[in-house]
């Protein structure tokens, strides 16, 4: 992919709409598995909270192959915005990696009690093994999560 094309993927991103983010994400996904790597950087470099949003987001499908999405959602945690945070919540919760727990651990202590009902979510979520409870906080069984 060209740096030209990269770029515009990467400023779709930022879009006031989902529509437009999905734009970006499909120029992206020639990409492969250097997805999560470029999101990564482009959070990074990402003052609007909706692009570190959309980068969050469309970091979940590979929270459980690929350190860089992993990485991604950490950074997230600490995020100025309560979305990006739910967000890195949802992808760490999604990942079902033990090694982000004590990440998420130490946001125990947020300021911002719904975040930290997020983050005791993804806890839960990856001791049990089973994502689908960061959806279904009351553990129906009836909300199922599905990534693709």
């Amino acid at each position: 992919m060209s740096e030209d094309k990269l770029r515009r993927a990467l400023s779709l991103l930022s879009g006031p709409s989902l529509y437009v983010n999905l734009d970006g994400i499909r120029e992206l996904e020639g990409l492969g598995e250097d997805v999560p790597k470029t999101l990564l950087k482009h959070y990074r470099q990402s003052r609007g909270w909706r692009a570190r949003l959309s980068c969050v987001y469309f970091a979940v499908p590979y929270a459980r192959t690929n350190d860089d999405a992993a990485k991604l959602g950490i950074e997230a945690l600490n995020d100025r915005s309560r979305k990006v945070r739910y967000r890195a919540c949802s992808l760490l919760a999604y990942s079902l990696r033990e090694d982000v727990l004590p990440y998420l651990r130490s946001m125990l202590n947020h300021d911002d009690s719904i975040t930290v009902a997020d983050v005791r979510a993804a806890i839960e979520c990856i001791e049990a093994k089973n994502h689908h409870w960061f959806m279904d906080r009351g553990h129906t069984g009836r909300v199922k999560w599905t990534v693709e």
